[in-house]
């Protein structure tokens, strides 16, 4: 499914500018969020935090509202299939589709389950992605784990269980795994897992077989980090008790606090030269085409520095540019020239948008040229003026 800033442009560009010679703007208005995008172009769905949750018919100007039951609720619309389907949360934190009037609670397995979140879904809405949370059992931990959800004949849902590696991506234990992108065909998923600590989070991408078996990658771990010496600079890390022995009012206490802070800066100074060989890459949001082949992460790469007795590491650079990951072929291409671009959304092509809020900004995948099309729009439309529509706050 499609998100509302690539989709609202493809309205813009695609379903209207060929055949009128004035742009159409779809408003829905503030404080109404927007989250989705059916795939075909023709529903808005969204949530007033708090409130409510609603459904636009770009096609018939129709707005639905969908009230709190009991005043203040989570409820959220986070995305809308072809039909006018709603999924997301209901008043009780249920994962849920909202059809016929009413919000339809989907399966959880058995186990102690307490809320969770449809995400999103394909595009005709046979596969649901999202998470769930509890216990799963009395004796289990807390735990988010990787959900999906198959229609059935019926019409119903079932639960399907995903992979859910019990170790990250830095050899710990992986925190929670939450579900965020489907392709149009469900057949490929993405979503954020965090490390053992919550320091650190990547993006894992599912691939559905043809036997019906999902994988999974998570492909960046490889680019940003060294980490055949990761357990070495790890088991090197100052401990609180080899430098912090006094009480806090005590009067040494403060100079131990000040020596650990110095010592450990000094390691993680040293840890992250040695570590981090290469840029990050932006785990939320996910941005992936609607046809499942590219994942359009924002790099970030940071220079560090240290002088010998601070007691923290300052970030002295980052530069920040946008880079293509074909899922089908594995081929990572980074984009350094263009600065500052943070990628909002990405095609089925792999051109990808960006805005500052004042501009629109598409970057060609084959030539990477940057368009203003804000600018575009303005010279080729009788000065129709794009900006008028984008908050500025």
């Amino acid at each position: 499914m499609k998100k509302l800033f690539s989709t609202l442009l493809s309205v813009l560009l695609v379903g209207t500018a060929i055949a009128q010679s004035q742009p159409q703007v779809i408003f829905t208005g503030t404080p109404y969020g927007v989250m989705g995008i059916s795939s075909n172009n023709r529903y808005i769905c969204g949530t007033k935090k708090g409130e409510m949750a609603y459904r636009f018919d770009i096609e018939t100007k129709e707005l639905i509202t969908i009230q709190a039951a009991n005043g203040y609720s989570d409820m959220c619309a986070s995305d809308i299939m072809n039909d006018g389907t709603l999924i997301g949360i209901n008043d009780e934190k249920h994962p849920s589709i909202y059809k016929d009037e009413e919000w339809q609670e989907l399966p959880y397995p058995a186990g102690e389950w307490t809320e969770g979140l449809a995400n999103q879904c394909s595009a005709d809405g046979k596969y649901i992605i999202g998470h769930i949370q509890g216990k799963g059992s009395a004796s289990a931990p807390y735990r988010i784990i990787p959900s999906m959800w198959e229609r059935q004949d019926d019409g119903s849902y079932k639960y399907i269980e995903m992979p859910n590696p019990q170790t990250d991506f830095l050899g710990g234990k992986t925190q929670f795994i939450s579900l965020r992108t489907i392709s149009a065909d469900g057949n490929i998923v993405t979503g954020v897992m965090m490390e053992q600590r919550g320091f650190y989070s990547q993006a894992i991408i599912y691939r559905k077989g043809a036997d019906g078996q999902w994988t999974y990658e998570t492909p960046f771990v490889e680019y940003s980090f060294n980490m055949s010496v990761y357990d070495e600079w790890r088991n090197k890390e100052p401990k609180t008790s080899d430098f912090i022995m006094s009480k806090p009012d005590e009067a040494d206490y403060k100079e131990q606090v000040n020596n650990y802070l110095v010592a450990f800066a000094r390691w993680q100074y040293q840890f992250f030269t040695a570590w981090k060989k290469g840029p990050e890459f932006t785990s939320v949001p996910l941005i992936m085409s609607d046809n499942g082949k590219y994942l359009a992460p924002t790099v970030v790469k940071s220079t560090y520095s240290y002088e010998d007795g601070d007691n923290k590491v300052e970030t002295t650079h980052k530069d920040i540019y946008p880079c293509l990951y074909n899922i089908e072929t594995k081929e990572l291409t980074m984009i350094p020239e263009v600065k500052d671009f943070v990628t909002h959304s990405v095609s089925n092509y792999g051109d990808m948008l960006y805005s500052d809020n004042e501009n629109i900004f598409l970057l060609m995948h084959d030539t990477k040229e940057k368009v203003n099309l804000t600018q575009w729009l303005n010279q080729n439309y009788n000065g129709f003026e794009l900006t008028d529509y984008l908050p500025r706050t």
